[in-house]
């Protein structure tokens, strides 16, 4: 296969698929319906018996996917120079980082001219406002090598976030469900709107219990396994206001994840914010990691991640690609929000075949998109961790000679959509003691016209609810013996093609929604 072909047929075919959306058959009538399109071809969700609806995942991403990505100009460029490149890239992003941040939000972007630069560290963007962008992301047009033995990430863009929490109020009300805009408390003198605030749910010894969380069985090779403990799986969602009337709080996002009385209820707090870094983007590059060239490609000891982004919001990667990193091409950790990553792939990632390795897309922060993306001999391509906070949604991806299974990972991702995925495995599901008590994966999980060559596992937690609609794919009852998820039209895709897509578009409309799925930017 030439490292051209899934860029240029597979994404042709994703946009192919997009074009003709509006021509999918309609699902069969279903014994539990969740949603209905109305007489002008809207979405119209039913609830179930306590309120909750399908989350709305449109808000993921750059901007709360409001605003397309856009085109900066170019404020200083430069070509490769002979033997280890290092300083010259970070002198060029520190020098960007000197400059004024304009009313966009943006200092400007530095240009890497098409050639090859080997870089034996790290390069850091510190400060907000930077855009890194080659001429191409084939490898013979800007390619970025990371030599040397270390496990590093290749680009890193981190800031420093500090979270100051306000007084705490519990929130009004014995069950508050998924997909709720507001919330109630009894004293709205700490609010106002505009204000950035933290929902709480906090775990509880019943609740673990409930789950089944505290019963994890043993592993047989007497590897340790972690029950799960009160202290460690409270949720928090990052949201703000947008309106008050009376005693009720209206958000911007829509809550994901059910609060519940008898689990200890739901608590509100106004929160500060500092130190995270804002509008970073990372586009039209290929990145390689360098590795001994055994014949097993186990090789560990060079460049574990392409671009991670730890404390960074409203940021993007775009049409990146990656070669033989040992984890992933695009790691979005805790404490960032509000990503899209795009447009890129992730090729022949070099490592043993085990945990903790080939986690092509990962995501740990929050209300990120992945769009179009594609991965080749990856384990877990499109991959949550634990009490990841949604809603996110990866859109149109697709990942070949996959090693495990797609889906949230481990202990409890909440709010997240797999729209349009294609792969092997695709499992939402109770995985018990893998690793060191992954458990519950997570709730508020949708597959939506996802297509499986392996198998599909699609269970439902006590206390949450997995969705599988329109998938195509063997269904499988998962590792142990528990509820089953809400299966709706099994080996049928359904109208609208994707859910993203058609919440995007009810939400900022047609036009703006084009923009923002737009292949370059504005």
């Amino acid at each position: 296969m030439s490292q051209q072909f899934p860029l240029q047929t597979f994404l042709y075919g994703l946009i192919i698929t997009f074009l003709v959306s509006a021509c999918g058959s309609t699902a069969p009538p279903s014994a539990n319906p969740v949603f209905g399109l109305d007489e002008q071809a809207n979405l119209h969700y039913i609830p179930d018996p306590n309120g909750n609806i399908l989350p709305d995942f449109s808000y993921s991403g750059y901007k709360q996917s409001e605003q397309p990505i856009p085109h900066i100009e170019v404020a200083l460029e430069i070509t490769p120079i002979q033997g280890d490149n290092t300083s010259h890239i970070q002198n060029a992003i520190d020098y960007l980082a000197t400059l004024p941040i304009q009313s966009n939000g943006f200092r400007g972007a530095l240009l890497l001219k098409k050639g090859t630069y080997p870089v034996a560290g790290q390069l850091i963007i510190r400060q907000s406002g930077i855009v890194m962008r080659g001429e191409g992301q084939n490898s013979e047009e800007t390619l970025i090598v990371a030599t040397g033995k270390d496990r590093r990430s290749l680009i890193l863009s981190k800031g420093n976030l500090q979270i100051t929490k306000h007084r705490k109020q519990k929130l009004v009300g014995s069950y508050i469900p998924v997909g709720s805009k507001s919330v109630k408390v009894s004293d709205i003198g700490d609010f106002a709107i505009g204000q950035n605030v933290m929902l709480h749910r906090p775990a509880t010894a019943k609740w673990i219990s409930d789950i089944g969380m505290d019963k994890i069985p043993k592993r047989s090779d007497g590897r340790a396994i972690k029950q799960w403990q009160p202290k460690s799986f409270s949720l928090n969602y990052e949201r703000k206001i947008i309106d008050i009337q009376g005693n009720e709080l209206f958000l911007d996002i829509p809550l994901v994840q059910m609060m519940e009385e008898k689990y200890g209820g739901g608590f509100i707090f106004p929160i500060t914010t500092l130190g995270r870094i804002a509008h970073i983007g990372i586009e039209n590059l290929a990145l390689k990691s360098e590795y001994e060239k055994r014949p097993e490609q186990s090789d560990e000891e060079h460049s574990w991640i392409a671009i991670e982004l730890a404390d960074t919001e409203h940021a993007w990667v775009s049409n990146v690609t990656g070669y033989h990193f040992a984890h992933s091409l695009v790691a979005v950790k805790r404490g960032s929000r509000f990503v899209t990553v795009r447009d890129s792939i992730f090729l022949d990632p070099v490592s043993q075949i085990r945990g903790g390795r080939r986690y092509s897309y990962l995501l740990e922060g929050a209300q990120a998109l992945f769009l179009r993306c594609y991965a080749r001999n990856g384990r877990h391509d499109f991959i949550t961790s634990s009490r990841v906070a949604g809603p996110s949604a990866f859109v149109y991806s697709a990942a070949e000679k996959t090693h495990s299974d797609i889906g949230p990972h481990h202990r409890w991702a909440t709010g997240i959509l797999y729209d349009n995925i294609k792969g092997g495995d695709i499992n939402i599901q109770d995985r018990g003691n893998y690793g060191s008590g992954h458990g519950w994966v997570g709730a508020q999980q949708v597959l939506w016209n996802t297509k499986s060559s392996g198998r599909t596992s699609v269970q439902s937690p006590p206390t949450g609810i997995n969705w599988s609609i329109g998938h195509i794919g063997k269904r499988w009852q998962g590792r142990f013996k528990r509820p089953q998820g809400v299966w709706i039209s099994q080996d049928q895709h359904v109208t609208p093609d994707s859910l993203f897509v058609q919440q995007l578009r009810e939400r900022i409309g047609d036009e703006m929604a084009a923009k923002v799925l737009a292949k370059a930017n504005q």
